[in-house]
Order: C-alpha cells, then sequence, then structure tokens
C-alpha cells in the first residue's frame, strides 16, 4: 500500500436484504445512497440444484479430464482440475458460454435485479466466466489464498453509475469472476453488439461490462480437433514441457 494514501477502517456490517419484487424502491434507494445492496433469495433450491449439476456437467464434458462430481479423489490433479488454485477462477475452456452461466444469467429475480436498477427491461449481460472451490476442510491445501478486494466501480474514481472511459486498443480484463452483470443495451454501439455476436457463437468471454466490448479473449476448443501425437520426455524438454518439473499453459 503506498505510503501516502491513508488506510480505510473496515467495518463490520449486516446489511438489509431487499425483496425485488415488493421492495424496488427500497433496494434502488438504497444502493443510490450506499453503493451495494444486497437483492434477496435469487435462486430457489431447486435453481441452485441445477446450477450444481450443471457445473458438474462443464467440468466432466473437458476433454480427457479424469475429474468426477461423486469422488473428491479426481479434484486433487493440478493438471486436471481446471479452476486456479489460488482463487478459484475458471477462464477460457468455454466457461463464459457454459450451460451453467447461462442458467445464473436467465435467472427470472437475476434479471428483475437488475432491471431494477436501470429502469430498463432491454438489458445486455456480460459474458464472465466463474469461480469453483473446493472444500478446503477436506483438504487444506485446496484454501485459497483471499486478497483481491476491490470495486470496480469504486465511487473514489468513477463517482457515477456508469464508467464513461471507452476502452483502449488491446486492453485485458483484470479477472473472470462468477458474477452477472447487465446493463441497458442503448448503451451499446453498434459495432459492439457484433462483436459480442461473434463471441457468442465462439465460446469467447467479455469483461463485466456488457455494453463495451474487452474480450477475455478466445475460448480453448471444448472438444479435440484430432487426437493429440505423443512425443517422448527428451522432445518436451527440447520446447520447454516436462510434466514432471513444470507445466506449459496455453492461454
Amino acid at each position: 500500500m503506498d505510503a501516502d494514501v491513508p488506510a480505510i477502517p473496515v467495518v463490520e456490517v449486516v446489511p438489509p436484504r431487499f425483496d425485488v419484487e415488493t421492495e424496488r424502491h427500497l433496494l434502488s434507494d438504497y444502493l443510490e445512497e450506499h453503493g451495494y445492496a444486497v437483492v434477496a433469495n435469487v435462486a430457489d433450491d431447486a435453481e441452485l440444484a441445477t446450477a450444481r449439476s450443471l457445473m458438474w456437467d462443464f467440468l466432466e464434458a473437458l476433454p480427457r479430464t479424469r475429474v468426477r462430481r461423486d469422488d473428491v479423489r479426481t479434484w486433487d490433479d493440478k493438471y486436471d482440475w481446471i479452476p486456479n488454485p489460488a482463487n478459484g477462477i475458471v477462464h477460457g475452456f468455454g466457461f463464459g458460454q457454459s450451460d451453467f452461466m447461462w442458467h445464473l444469467r436467465l435467472l427470472p429475480r437475476v434479471k428483475a435485479a437488475f432491471a431494477t436498477i436501470w429502469s430498463t427491461d432491454d438489458l445486455l449481460v456480460s459474458f464472465d466466466g466463474g469461480n469453483i472451490f473446493r472444500p478446503w476442510k477436506y483438504k487444506r491445501s485446496w484454501l485459497t489464498s483471499g486478497g483481491w478486494y476491490h470495486c470496480d466501480q469504486n465511487a473514489r474514481f468513477k463517482d457515477d453509475w456508469v464508467d464513461h472511459t471507452p476502452p483502449q486498443e488491446g486492453w485485458q480484463p483484470i479477472r473472470q469472476v462468477g458474477y452477472v452483470c447487465m446493463t441497458p443495451r442503448k448503451f451499446a454501439s453498434a459495432d459492439v453488439i457484433e462483436k459480442r455476436k461473434d463471441a457468442f457463437v465462439n465460446n469467447g468471454s467479455t469483461s463485466h461490462w456488457p455494453h463495451k466490448f474487452v474480450s477475455g479473449g478466445p475460448a480453448l476448443p471444448t472438444t479435440p480437433q484430432k487426437d493429440p501425437e505423443t512425443i517422448s520426455k527428451e522432445q518436451r524438454l527440447l520446447i520447454g514441457y516436462d510434466r514432471d518439473t513444470s507445466r506449459c499453459v496455453v492461454q
């Protein structure tokens, strides 16, 4: 932390939870005053069970994976478990366009919350990825590292509902997370709409702001095009890959 910037005290709060159907005005007023608001019961038990099942469907469908939802021992291979072990983020592999993410985006009360915020139903949705955390009480090394606390729309720097700064050429998203963000369609240009269509068709992901196009990068294919060629350990060393000592990651 910069020594010239005073530390901001952290105060524990228990915020109210608002029903998006019966307390819309209270939700909007609280958000306007405090910069955040908690929406209650956006998913019921059945919707949550469907989400969990779709998450496992995605992980188990990855080519040649050994991960299985009913065998916790298969969640430990660092070469096979794709969520980042430090923060749980799933990046790439088409996760931003997975059935799991679309199930969350299409929950009626999720959209109702953003429709309340923006006073319109004509919304665009971000193509974010997601996070998956393993039960660290089963294995202590699965505990994530924490940190990275921040607000993307920090009132200290952007005192408005909308970030007016246009994305610069070559910008990359800060992170890919399992949050759903919606903004009015009218904020997006025709060029952004076309780029979003292309990202949808090609399993691409984006940053949090739906009306801008800050790409999360091309998705890796979810199905192999052909069987990979087997190479020897000596050949792997020549290209900088050795399973025993290092890992080659394609982004």
